[in-house]
Parts: C-alpha cells; sequence; structure tokens
C-alpha cells in the first residue's frame, strides 16, 4: 500500500515534471523565433537579448 501511494506520487511528479518542461520548451521556441527575428539567433537568454538590443541601438543613435 504505502509502495503504491509512493509510486502514485512519483507518476504525479513525473507528469508535473514533464508538463514542465513542454512549457520551457514551448517558452525557448517563443524566445528562439524572437531571437532569430533579430538575427541572433545564439543568443540564448531574453536578458542577454536585450542587452544586445540596447546596445544596438545605442551604436545606432551614435553613428
Amino acid at each position: 500500500m504505502i509502495f503504491r501511494t509512493a509510486q502514485g506520487q512519483n507518476r504525479l511528479r513525473e507528469a508535473a515534471s514533464a508538463s514542465g518542461l513542454l512549457v520551457q520548451e514551448e517558452r525557448k521556441r517563443i524566445s528562439f523565433q524572437r531571437l532569430r527575428m533579430q538575427g541572433r539567433a545564439t543568443m540564448h537568454f531574453a536578458d542577454i537579448a536585450t542587452q544586445h538590443r540596447r546596445m544596438r541601438e545605442a551604436e545606432e543613435k551614435a553613428a
């Protein structure tokens, strides 16, 4: 009985982490599309991308 409930908890945890991974993959795909549009496909994280966008905008203003 204890084993069965533990297994059930594991299943719940697996399902939760699986859906969490799906959400992460979805977010990743969206951010990659956004970065590709910016021509920065190699940049992985949104904050790095925004930093680069700010830097580029500053360079364009200075030019």
